[in-house]
């Protein structure tokens, strides 16, 4: 005498179940494509404060001091880029794409920003933005690992952002006649500063 089977309700392989099964693998693997295709879609913040690691720039080979951005765009591998006394009153966020140059200079205009994208020109070793009317240095300042050089005289600076301590190679920096009243304790991470002026600033004695 055969015992009744037992009936698993729900757990038997018909083909309504399986063919749930296949439904609910689907979605999910759906899912799963379009969240990796949008982090391939959506690209890297690079106006954030937080350095975007990147690779490594082209080290520049054409050492003509180019008068404009769009020449120097043209240019292979420019190194220099001088701006200085062309009555700017901003900086073309282009300039970030000049991604080799070792030196660049707008000084003597009437700047009073400087563009995030700055932060891209992670080989650059002198910056001159002395006399313009900036209020601040963007923290975007802190990418620029290479820098050695940084003269902001004549400028209305109030502060230095604390990502100057980040700059670890610098060796001279100028930064006369603005408005400062207290500088980072950042920039005590600064081993090879040697030269730094800060005559007619109204600095807050200790």
């Amino acid at each position: 005498m055969h015992s009744p089977k037992t009936q698993l309700t729900g757990l038997e392989p018909t083909p309504t179940n399986a063919a749930r099964i296949a439904v609910v693998v689907l979605v999910a693997l759906i899912a799963l494509w379009w969240g990796g295709r949008r982090v391939l879609l959506v690209p890297p913040d690079r106006s954030s404060p937080i350095p975007v690691p990147s690779s490594p720039a082209a080290p520049c080979t054409d050492t003509t001091a180019y008068k404009n951005i769009a020449d120097a765009l043209a240019a292979k591998q420019p190194c220099i880029l001088d701006l200085s006394n062309q009555n700017l009153t901003e900086l073309s966020p282009n300039v970030g794409h000049l991604t080799s140059l070792t030196e660049l200079n707008v000084s003597h205009n009437q700047l009073t920003s400087l563009p995030s994208q700055i932060g891209w020109l992670t080989q650059l070793q002198k910056l001159d933005v002395s006399n313009n009317e900036l209020a601040e240095l963007p923290v975007h300042i802190g990418w620029l690992r290479q820098l050695t050089s940084l003269d902001a005289r004549n400028n209305q600076l109030t502060t230095l952002p604390p990502q100057i301590g980040w700059l670890e190679k610098m060796t001279a920096m100028r930064l006369d006649n603005n408005h400062i009243t207290a500088l980072p304790e950042d920039i005590n991470r600064l081993p090879k500063l040697d030269e730094y002026t800060l005559t007619g600033n109204p600095l807050a004695s200790p």
